[in-house]
Parts: structure tokens; C-alpha cells; sequence
């Protein structure tokens, strides 16, 4: 009998092995090999002359499934130009967890040399992996404040990604045929009057109601409206907010105005409106104004060309600042592996210059990226969408509310505060209750 399960044992631990090879397999060795790469050529070297036609391979993980096809002609081009260069691009599934992926992929025994990273619990988590960019070209043109979120003593870990801004997008026809003017908007008061006035006219200018609050998106409440009314309890520096073992909430009660003034002048149930909702009913001209970020306009422009024309953007509206401004910051940052080859580094390096203060980068960013890019190097047009040049425009001057969300406790922003703020908007928790809780777990993450 003791036989019998010392075989039954030892058929387990070997069943398991090779389940756990397989798993190191699918995310190591084969994790780049089945990936389309950009086309390099081996140059012919002459007869004698060991080792100067091998190519440099780079590995790339990124985290961003929208601009994979952005990201491969990136790595074509740049191989065009540097010929014994080759990018083999693997970009994140739409749902995946990027950060657990990229992960396993650095303990696996196929690392990417080139990827990227967001979060200050993971930069100090992975800091032993990544390069320091101290001296990376392109980090010298990065905007005012963009490098904080990669910034550990006299060392910088990664370089921006892109920029992108969270505020109030709005429909300019309606708040035309409002006669609301724009520029008059410099307080909370003053969207709270310009809010009444979209409502009492809502049969004129043909809505439903004013907003669509998509509280179900715990993403957007507890994570970029949050920011706003955190950001300058920390003064902006999210290496603060990370560090910070307690939130005071200072600004708690205009967040509670904001809050509300969406939920009084929202379409209802707003239990049941969620991000693709908010922006459908915002497309479909039920509603004037959305709270979102510039990222959207290329799915606006896609579902309704002609409607994408008339949209723009507000700052936030703190009240209790003395001055209004937008909510901007870098989401992600590329960063190199510490433990590449040191060709590799430099080929990594030498294509984030290509791709940020290069002409060829700055084409591709313009006509395939459109996103908005962290760097003084580009020329104002380089933004062509109403939303993105709002950004460019704040952001280089670093006028702004800066992003400090990545430095949160994990998942406080999304399972505590939004999921608070939901409650509250079934009239299931009093706002002192919200906040009374974001404070507990934020200290109870921190000790």
C-alpha cells in the first residue's frame, strides 16, 4: 500500500511539473516566438569579419492593444533606418492583465528587453530590473513634471509613454443654443449656473438630460474624478502620494459637490450607466456633457465623424482652487531591462529617441500614435483633435492638475472609493461614510 501512493506521489510531482513548464513555456520561450517582428536585414559582412552581420534583436511588451498596429509600423520604420536592428512587437490582449503578464514574463527565461511600466508600487517593486534613463536623449525633452511617477532619488527608470487629460468634455452647439459663453466658466458656481440653465432648456436643444454619470464605472469615479480633488492635497507628486501613509480628504466636500451636481442633472438610473453608455448617450446627442478623457475622441470620431466636430473640453471644476485647470499626466512609461545585453540596451534606446525626437517618430505619432506626446520636441501641430491639443497645449506649459492615481494603494482608487461612490448614488451610504472608508483602507494598506 505505501508502494501504491509513493507512485501515486511521485506521478503527481511529475504531472505538475510539466504543467508548470508548459505555463513557463506559453509566458517565456514561445511568448515572443509566435509574434509578427519588424523587417530587419542582415547586412553581408566581409569574408574574415567575425560577428558584424549578426542583427540585435529587441523584445517588446506593451501594454497598449489599440496601438499595436501603431507600434509594429513604429518598429519598421525605425528598422529601415537602422538596418541591423529587429523589433519583435507583442502587444497586450484587450482584458489582460498587463502588469501580472509582464510580470512572469522578467522570471521567465524569455525577458522582454523593452517594456512598459505605471504604477509606483511596481517601479519600486521592478526597480532592480529596469535600466536607468538618466541620460536617455529623449527624457531631456520630456514636459515639466512628466517624470515623476518614474523619478527615484537621482535616478530616472523609464520615459513617457504619452500624455493624456481627464475633465468635461462637452457638445459646443448645445451650449451655444444655451447661450452659454465658455469663457465665463471660471468657477464651480459658474458650471452649476451653466448646468441649470442646459437642464431648463432641455426640450429646446433636444436632450434627456445634462449628464449621463457613469457611477457603474468605478474606473472613472474612483480613479481619474478622484484625482483631481487628491492631487493638490499632495501637491501634485504622486512619489508623496505613494509614500503618504494617511488621505485627509482635504477636498472631500468638493468632490461631494461634484458629485452631486452630476447626479441631480443625470440620466437615470445611474446604477445602470457605465463608460460605453455614458459615451453612446453622448454621441447620440441625449446629453451635453461627459466626464471623461481626451483618449475617447478617436472612438467618437469612428462611431460619428460629423458630431466629433463639435465637441471640446473644460478643466475641472474643484471648487475651493483658486484656479481651474485640467486633470493631465503620463499613464505609462517604457522602461528597459536592466539585465539585457548591453547592445540591446542601446538598440532600446536608440529606438525611444527615434520615436520621440526624430522626424520619423514624430510622422508616425502624428498620423498612426494621434495620441498626445509628453515631449517639448514636437511642434504644436503635431495634435490634430480638439481634445488632444487642449492637453498638449496644458501640458507643456505644466499648468495642470497632475496625475498622482499611480501612486494609490492598489485597487483603492477602484474597489473602495468607486465602489463607495456607487453605494452612495443608490442612496446606500452617506458621503462621510465614502470617505470615512477611502481613509480607513488607504491607512490599513499603508501600515
Amino acid at each position: 500500500m505505501k508502494m501504491t501512493e509513493k507512485k501515486l506521489f511521485l506521478i503527481l510531482i511529475a504531472v505538475l511539473l510539466s504543467l508548470t513548464a508548459g505555463c513557463r513555456n506559453m509566458l517565456g520561450e514561445e511568448f515572443f516566438g509566435s509574434t509578427s517582428t519588424s523587417p530587419a536585414k542582415e547586412t553581408e559582412s566581409p569574408v574574415g569579419s567575425p560577428g558584424t552581420s549578426e542583427t540585435i534583436q529587441i523584445k517588446m511588451y506593451q501594454y497598449k492593444p489599440e496601438y499595436n498596429d501603431a507600434v509594429e509600423k513604429a518598429a519598421a520604420e525605425f528598422s529601415k533606418e537602422n538596418e541591423k536592428i529587429k523589433i519583435t512587437v507583442k502587444s497586450a490582449k484587450s482584458g489582460e492583465d498587463y502588469m501580472t503578464t509582464l510580470k512572469t514574463l522578467l522570471n521567465s527565461g524569455d525577458q522582454p528587453d523593452l517594456f512598459n511600466i505605471g504604477r509606483m508600487d511596481d517601479l519600486f517593486e521592478l526597480k532592480d530590473k529596469l535600466s536607468d534613463l538618466s541620460d536617455l536623449e529623449a527624457v531631456q525633452y520630456a514636459n515639466k513634471d512628466s517624470l515623476k511617477g518614474v523619478a527615484i532619488e537621482d535616478k530616472i527608470y523609464g520615459t513617457p509613454y504619452n500624455m493624456e487629460g481627464f475633465g468635461f468634455i462637452y457638445n459646443k452647439e448645445m451650449f451655444e443654443k444655451a447661450e452659454i459663453d465658455i469663457p465665463s466658466l471660471d468657477s464651480f458656481m459658474a458650471l452649476e449656473d451653466a448646468v441649470k440653465k442646459l437642464d431648463k432648456q432641455k426640450e429646446n436643444i433636444k436632450i434627456e438630460a445634462v449628464f449621463a454619470f457613469p457611477v457603474k464605472d468605478f474606473q472613472i469615479t474612483g480613479i481619474h474624478m478622484s484625482n483631481a480633488f487628491i492631487s493638490p492635497e499632495f501637491e501634485g507628486d504622486v512619489l508623496k502620494v505613494y509614500q503618504s501613509k494617511n488621505i485627509e480628504f482635504i477636498l472631500s466636500d468638493a468632490f461631494r459637490k461634484l458629485v452631486d451636481l452630476q447626479l441631480k442633472y443625470s440620466v437615470t438610473p445611474v446604477s445602470e450607466i457605465d463608460n460605453k453608455k455614458q459615451i453612446e448617450y453622448f454621441v447620440d446627442e441625449k446629453i451635453a456633457i461627459i466626464l471623461q478623457g481626451n483618449w475617447i475622441y478617436s472612438m467618437i470620431e469612428a462611431k460619428n465623424k460629423e458630431f466629433a466636430e463639435k465637441i471640446d473640453m473644460l478643466p475641472f471644476f474643484v471648487d475651493g482652487l483658486s484656479k481651474l485647470n485640467h486633470s493631465v499626466g503620463v499613464p505609462m512609461y517604457w522602461a528597459i531591462n536592466n539585465s539585457s545585453k548591453e547592445e540591446v540596451k542601446e538598440a532600446c534606446k536608440d529606438f525611444l529617441n527615434w520615436l520621440y525626437i526624430s522626424d520619423g517618430g514624430e510622422k508616425i505619432i502624428r498620423e498612426d500614435f494621434k495620441f498626445v506626446p509628453a515631449y517639448m520636441a514636437f511642434a504644436a501641430d503635431v495634435v490634430k483633435d480638439p481634445l488632444g491639443k487642449c492637453v498638449f497645449a496644458k501640458s507643456s506649459t505644466g499648468d495642470v492638475i497632475s496625475y498622482v492615481f499611480m501612486g494609490y494603494p492598489n485597487e483603492w482608487g477602484t474597489k473602495t472609493l468607486g465602489a463607495d461612490i456607487y453605494r452612495y448614488a443608490n442612496g446606500e451610504l452617506s458621503w462621510d461614510k465614502v470617505i470615512e472608508n477611502a481613509k480607513k483602507e488607504w491607512n490599513k494598506q499603508r501600515q
